[in-house]
């Protein structure tokens, strides 16, 4: 009886061995060899790319050999260190948000988004994409489709206004103004980041019907954008980033007839109720032009982002 339990056990542990090595063969396997790591050249400068700074896909209108780039520490910008290493023309700040537009003289901008998106005190890395206009004007024909008076506009009253419809734009201007319900504030004023607006309508300094009285203006104001003074010393309704600094940055005249910039400025605040035109979300507004696309029809991010810094940097002067 002794004989067949021991012999039942070594049955037992000869399975037990053999059953790890059909189901664990890895056992067997020797170890592959660690990937050899890679040698940093300079590792006070540089590091692996961080996840948060992955380089974006590199499609589309892109301005050459510039890049916009968000440093960890963006009061003081490893500029010498970028430069020299990049060979870089130009390195302004843009936006106020601690954005930096970097343009090399020998490199493109697949090698920028590489090179600094490797950096550890870099934050965010991108090209600086040419942005355009992607929409229609309003169908002057309308189509068989009425909207109810008011307002007496008659691009809403023949049904051509097709996006204030749908947003049953009607059922707030048609009921009572209280505290939740206005139909616009000329104290509000609304920066319009686009390609300008038309300020010649039918002649010099003759303002849109429709826009022309829900316009933002000043009569003049002294400004410094970056460490770049500027002025407008007469009537202005804005800014043109595309004319800065040289050029007539006070003027931010949409430059073709596509009139983007005055669609847009127009749906947000055309005059309601003056048998004109359209009607805007809002009938009454101060609307401020902050011109960014030339006359291509497209603008650069950078543009849009100075855009928003003329206007945080000088509201206290000028809203």
């Amino acid at each position: 009886m002794l004989k067949i339990q021991r012999l039942a056990i070594l049955l037992l542990l000869a399975c037990v061995e053999l059953a790890a090595q059909v189901h664990s063969p890895i056992l067997a396997t020797p170890p592959l060899p660690a990937p050899p790591v890679p040698v940093n050249p300079d590792p006070t400068k540089q590091t692996a790319p961080s996840p948060k700074t992955p380089p974006l896909p590199l499609t589309g209108r892109i301005a050459p050999n510039t890049v916009l780039v968000k440093f960890q520490d963006p009061k003081n910008p490893p500029r010498d260190a970028v430069t020299s290493l990049l060979g870089l023309t130009d390195m302004i700040g843009v936006g106020g948000v601690g954005f930096y537009k970097l343009t090399s003289k020998t490199l493109d901008v697949p090698a920028l988004v590489t090179a600094l998106a490797a950096r550890n005190d870099v934050i965010r890395v991108e090209p600086d994409y040419y942005l355009g206009p992607a929409s229609s004007p309003c169908n002057p024909n309308g189509n068989s489709n009425t909207n109810p008076k008011p307002p007496d506009d008659p691009c809403w009253t023949d049904g051509s206004l097709y996006g204030l419809s749908q947003i049953a734009a009607n059922s707030v201007w048609i009921s009572p103004l209280s505290a939740d319900v206005s139909r616009g504030s000329p104290s509000v004023v609304v920066g319009v980041v686009d390609t300008g607006v038309e300020l010649n309508y039918s002649g010099v300094n003759d303002l849109h019907p429709d826009l022309g009285s829900n316009l933002w203006s000043a009569s003049s104001m002294n400004f410094s954008i970056f460490g770049i003074p500027g002025s407008c010393n007469s009537t202005f309704y804005g800014f043109d980033a595309t004319a800065w600094p040289s050029g007539a940055y006070c003027h931010p005249q949409e430059a073709t007839s596509y009139y983007h910039g005055t669609h847009v400025t127009g749906i947000i605040g055309a005059r309601g109720m003056n048998g004109t035109g359209v009607a805007g979300v809002n009938w009454t507004s101060s609307l401020m032009t902050l011109k960014y696309g030339d006359g291509t029809q497209t603008g650069l991010i950078s543009g849009s982002r100075m855009q928003s810094n003329s206007v945080s940097r000088q509201r206290s002067a000028i809203l």
